[in-house]
């Protein structure tokens, strides 16, 4: 039993072949694209600021009807607003449609967006956009100069919220083909339209305002659009028909938010705002062969 255990263990080499045939292997087929459409959510959080300039000459003829000094307070109180503007949290959420171009990595895609917006400002005449009468005067008690905003008494803190929804179209880079982390970058516009803005101010529920589509009259803009860009990182696990993104976003407005600027084109103060976003797509990158 020993000799033979020592025979199996150690096979001379005359029992093992002189060499052996080469066998061709024929290469895969290449990867192929599942799906020309893709679909996916998107949820962005952002700070946003409507960067709004009210401020308009001061002219006697400007809203003479709320009376003389209507002018001069609409003007002093713009400014005031423009000087205690601060940003405020965005959020939107969006549904993608994505169409690959090709087999490579370039895609167009499009969808539907709904967002909230928020800003913060403060003035002494409870200031919301509209043209301030001057009975406003005689409640603040003073007109408003540089100096003067440093007396907290005096100022009116006022919300602002801006409900919205858009329609996108962008143009995406990503590798549909790679499993595991890879880069993502997609730069397009918006157009957008106003649904609801509400304006409150702290301690005079009176001030507030609530403007719509459907009001006879408002001052901002009903219909906008913008620009936007972004990057960041997409995890596709293999095996799988889903893929996570992840990465910055900023976004630039293409015209003021107000409706009536005094400002021309170049000279408009836009809304924009920077923040972070996060998304899932769904549909597999390619063919199981």
């Amino acid at each position: 039993m020993a000799a033979r255990w020592a025979s199996l263990a150690a096979p001379t080499a005359a029992g093992l072949p002189a060499s052996l045939p080469e066998v061709a292997v024929a290469p895969g087929p290449p990867l192929e694209l599942a799906r020309r459409w893709q679909y996916g959510l998107t949820y962005a959080a952002s700070a946003y600021q409507p960067n709004i300039d009210w401020t308009k000459p001061a002219l006697p003829t400007y809203n003479t009807a709320l009376g003389a000094n209507s002018a001069s307070l609409t003007h002093s109180a713009a400014v005031e607003y423009r000087d205690n503007l601060r940003p405020g949290l965005g959020q939107r959420l969006s549904l993608w449609a994505t169409h690959r171009l090709g087999n490579g990595r370039w895609s167009l895609r499009t969808g539907l967006e709904v967002a909230q917006n928020t800003a913060t400002s403060a003035s002494s005449m409870a200031f919301v956009g509209e043209p301030v009468a001057d009975v406003s005067y005689t409640q603040a008690g003073f007109a408003y100069s540089p100096a003067s905003a440093s007396s907290a008494r005096h100022l009116q803190r006022t919300s602002y919220r801006y409900r919205s929804v858009s329609v996108p179209a962008e143009v995406r880079y990503s590798n549909p083909l790679k499993t595991g982390f890879s880069f993502y970058g997609r730069v397009g516009a918006f157009v957008s339209a106003l649904l609801n803005v509400r304006s409150e101010v702290d301690g005079n529920p009176e001030a507030a305002r609530t403007y719509t589509l459907q009001s006879a009259s408002t001052p901002y803009r009903p219909y906008s659009g913008g620009l936007r860009g972004g990057m960041g990182m997409q995890y596709r696990p293999a095996g799988h028909q889903w893929s996570l993104n992840f990465g910055p976003v900023a976004e630039l407005g293409i015209l003021s938010l107000n409706a009536d600027p005094s400002q021309d084109f170049w000279g408009q103060q836009r809304p924009y705002s920077f923040g972070l976003e996060a998304g899932m797509e769904l549909g597999r990158g390619f063919k199981l062969q």
